[in-house]
C-alpha cells in the first residue's frame, strides 16, 4: 500500500466518525402546566421528550438550571410562589448534549377584584317605566347575573324587578343592569350583594372568600328618584265653544290655564287623535260635521299628566231644509183671516212673513187678520238649535171680496112675451141667456124665475 493510499483511507475514516457522532435530544414538551392566570401559589409541571433523554433539568424565575428528573416524562412541582409573572424553563440532557430550553410563563395573581362604582346610567328624577345602573369593578371578572343584585326601595315605591345583566361592549369589568321601576313615587336603588360568584380571571371571588366581614365584596350603588304623578289639578279652560252647545263653524280655539306649581306644559286632544304638546290657544279647523270632544292636560317636568279638563259641541253648519205647508187657504178665497199650518226639521223654531213684512219668529198653526182684497203671500223659514236658517217655503193667494157682475140679455127687463116666442132671443133651447164676469173668474151661476101675479118662483115644472 502506497503512502498515498494510506491517508485516503484515513481522510475517510475520520469522515465517517463524524457522521455517526451522537446529537443532543430535541426541545421537550410541556404536557402539563398552571392555568394563566391563577390564584394558586403552587405549580405543577409535566414533561417529555422525543430523544434519547438521560435526565431533565429545569429553571424558575431564571435561577441556575438544576437537575429535575431521570425519567421520560418527568414532573415538576413548586410551592410557595409570589404573586406575579413566572417562568419555567425545561431542557433535556442526553449523550450527544443538552437540548434547547422550552420555556411556560404563566401570573400569579393574588388581588380580589372590587366594586368600583354603580352609576346611574340616566337622569334622575326619572317616571321611566325601567331604569339602569352602570356596574364598574377593579378588573374584568366573569359570573356576573341577576342573583348578584337586589334593588333597594324606600318612601312609596313597590314592585320593580331586575331584569338584563350585559357585558359592555369594551372591557368585562363594565355591566349594565336594567330594572323595571314599579309603581308608587320615591326611592329605587341597585346593591350589589357579594355571593363569591363574581371571580377575576385568576379566580379569585368578589372582595375575597365569604360573605361577610372586612373581604365583604358587596357595594351600595346610586338610587333613583322615582316621580310618576303628574300634577294633582286639571286646567282650567277659559275659552272655547260652549260646553254643550252647537255652533255654525268648523273652527275652534281655546284657551286654558293651571295656576299649580310644578306645571311645565300641556298636552291636547282632539276626538280621536294622539295626544299631543299643545300652547293655550290651541286652534282647530275644518272640523267635520257633527259632536266633537276637546281634552287637555297638564303635565310636570317628567312629562307626568294629571287629570283632564274637556269640553264638548256639536259643528252644525247645514241649514234645515224648507218646511211643508200642510195647511193654507185656497186661492182666491174671500177670508180676511187666512190660517196656515207647517211643519220642519226636528227641533227647529220657524220664522215667518206675510206680504212686505219681515220675518219673524212663529209657530204652527199661525193666522192673520184683516187681509185686504188682492193678492197675498206667505213664507215660512225653518232655524235649527245652532241658528242655520234654511230656505223659506211660500205660498201666494189673491183675496177676492167683489161680487160676480150678472147681465142678462134674454128676456129683456120688463117685456112681454107669449109662449110661443119665449126662446126667440137664446140660442138652442134655452129661455134665459145672459153673461156673469169677475176678476177672480165665474165657477157658476143661478137664475129664479119670479111670477109677479102670484109672487111665485119657478120651480123647473111649475110655479
Amino acid at each position: 500500500m502506497s503512502l498515498v493510499a494510506l491517508l485516503s483511507v484515513l481522510a475517510v475514516g475520520v469522515g465517517a466518525y463524524a457522521a455517526f457522532a451522537a446529537s443532543p435530544p430535541p426541545a421537550p414538551s410541556v404536557t402539563t402546566s398552571p392555568v394563566n392566570p391563577t390564584n394558586s401559589q403552587s405549580a405543577s409541571f409535566s414533561y417529555s421528550d422525543s430523544g434519547s433523554v438521560t435526565k431533565f433539568q429545569c429553571s424558575l424565575d431564571g435561577a441556575a438550571f438544576a437537575d429535575c428528573g431521570t425519567t421520560n416524562p418527568a414532573t415538576k412541582a413548586y410551592s410557595g410562589l409570589a404573586a406575579g409573572a413566572h417562568t419555567f424553563q425545561v431542557r433535556a440532557v442526553g449523550s450527544g448534549g443538552t437540548s434547547a430550553a422550552t420555556s411556560f410563563t404563566w401570573t400569579v395573581d393574588l388581588t380580589v377584584p372590587r366594586v368600583a362604582s354603580i352609576n346611574r346610567a340616566v337622569a334622575s328624577p326619572t317616571n321611566a317605566a325601567s331604569v339602569s345602573w352602570t356596574v364598574s369593578f377593579s378588573e374584568d371578572v366573569t359570573g356576573v347575573d341577576a342573583s348578584d343584585f337586589a334593588l333597594f326601595r324606600a318612601a312609596g315605591v313597590a314592585g320593580g324587578s331586575i331584569g338584563l345583566v350585559t357585558p359592555a361592549a369594551g372591557p368585562a369589568s363594565v355591566y349594565t343592569v336594567t330594572a323595571t321601576s314599579g309603581s308608587g313615587d320615591g326611592t329605587l336603588g341597585l346593591n350589589l350583594v357579594d355571593n363569591d360568584s363574581v371571580k377575576d380571571k385568576a379566580g379569585n371571588p368578589l372582595g375575597g372568600a365569604g360573605t361577610t366581614g372586612s373581604n365583604n365584596g358587596s357595594f351600595t350603588g346610586q338610587t333613583y328618584s322615582i316621580d310618576k304623578t303628574g300634577p294633582a289639578n286639571a286646567p282650567t279652560i277659559t275659552a272655547g265653544p260652549t260646553a254643550g252647545s252647537s255652533v255654525a263653524s268648523t273652527s275652534a280655539n281655546f284657551s286654558f290655564a293651571s295656576a299649580e306649581s310644578g306645571v311645565a306644559g300641556f298636552r291636547c286632544q282632539l276626538d280621536a287623535a294622539a295626544v299631543a304638546a299643545c300652547t293655550s290657544p290651541a286652534a282647530y279647523s275644518s272640523l267635520a260635521q257633527g259632536g266633537h270632544l276637546f281634552a287637555v292636560w297638564a303635565v310636570d317636568s317628567l312629562g307626568n299628566a294629571g287629570p283632564s279638563a274637556t269640553r264638548s259641541w256639536t259643528v252644525d253648519t247645514v241649514a234645515p231644509a224648507a218646511p211643508s205647508i200642510t195647511a193654507k187657504p185656497s186661492s182666491p178665497s174671500n177670508q180676511t183671516a187666512p190660517s196656515f199650518t207647517f211643519t220642519g226639521e226636528a227641533g227647529a223654531s220657524f220664522l215667518c212673513k206675510l206680504d212686505a213684512a219681515s220675518f219673524a219668529a212663529c209657530v204652527s198653526p199661525v193666522s192673520y187678520t184683516g187681509l185686504a182684497a188682492g193678492s197675498h203671500s206667505f213664507q215660512v223659514e225653518a232655524k235649527d238649535a245652532t241658528g242655520n236658517v234654511g230656505a223659506a217655503a211660500s205660498y201666494t193667494w189673491t183675496v177676492d171680496l167683489s161680487a160676480p157682475s150678472i147681465t142678462v140679455t134674454f128676456p129683456n127687463n120688463g117685456g112681454t112675451y107669449s109662449a110661443s116666442g119665449w126662446n126667440a132671443g137664446c140660442s138652442g133651447s134655452a129661455a134665459i141667456c145672459g153673461s156673469a164676469t169677475d176678476p177672480s173668474g165665474v165657477a157658476s151661476g143661478a137664475v129664479s124665475i119670479l111670477q109677479i101675479s102670484s109672487g111665485k118662483y119657478w120651480n123647473g115644472s111649475s110655479f
